[in-house]
């Protein structure tokens, strides 16, 4: 799993409770992707919580996992560390508190999303025939796609046609419409799809799947009807 510091900073002004403290946040960063701001997403496993402070109190989703007290009359410039390991992927609220002796409080929040893992995508419409073909010859191909902290975007390559799909994101059905040729239409031909879904974090899923189009009705055809005598004699019956 990615391993990331969320970093922050808590101060007291004052010794004496005359002014209460404050609570800062600097930017938070995983390591060893990117930096990213205190509400951006954030890939990571196990974290690192740095700060410092006079009195304070650091929780994740309401869980304490770290307090410390420094003696009366002190400001602190030590640096502490808490480990946290994440429940499970989503949105997760991180705060520090910080009190001065005269129990002024500060409170600083930050929204972190945890996402280690890539989206969901399939095809789900495979077979298209006259039915499914528009006056403007395009077929419309769908599939669903899904992922914990949402989906960015999804893209479908066809040939040489690279088309962006629309997603819904309550339901993670996706859909783009893929133009085929009128004047001469697909007759039972099978075609390969490239379907590339990015989720908010970045990660990427990339499918190829295959559908068949055959939009083209077969041509008429003449039926004769004919009986064998007992002689072997075949004879056409005629409508007359």
């Amino acid at each position: 799993m990615w391993g990331a510091h969320l970093h922050c900073k808590v101060c007291a002004t004052c010794s004496d409770g005359a002014s209460p403290p404050r609570s800062t946040w600097a930017s938070p960063k995983t390591k060893p992707r990117r930096k990213i701001s205190a509400h951006s997403w954030l890939r990571c496993g196990d974290s690192i919580l740095t700060g410092a402070g006079g009195r304070e109190r650091f929780t994740v989703d309401s869980q304490v996992i770290y307090t410390d007290t420094w003696a009366v009359g002190a400001i602190s410039g030590t640096w502490w560390a808490a480990s946290w390991t994440p429940a499970g992927e989503g949105a997760h609220t991180v705060a520090v508190t910080a009190t001065d002796w005269l129990t002024a409080t500060a409170v600083q929040t930050a929204t972190v999303t945890l996402d280690t893992l890539p989206p969901a995508v399939s095809l789900t419409t495979r077979t298209f025939t006259k039915a499914d073909h528009g006056s403007t010859g395009g077929l419309n191909l769908a599939g669903v796609v899904t992922d914990v902290n949402g989906v960015h975007s999804v893209y479908v390559a066809v040939g040489d046609a690279n088309l962006s799909a629309e997603v819904d994101h309550t339901t993670g059905r996706w859909w783009t419409v893929w133009s085929t040729d009128r004047t001469n239409p697909p007759d039972g031909v099978s075609y390969t799809a490239m379907i590339i879904a990015t989720d908010n974090a970045g990660y990427t899923t990339s499918i190829t799947d295959t559908f068949d189009v055959d939009v083209v009705p077969p041509a008429p055809v003449m039926v004769t009807l004919a009986y064998t005598d007992s002689l072997g004699v075949r004879t056409v019956i005629t409508p007359s």
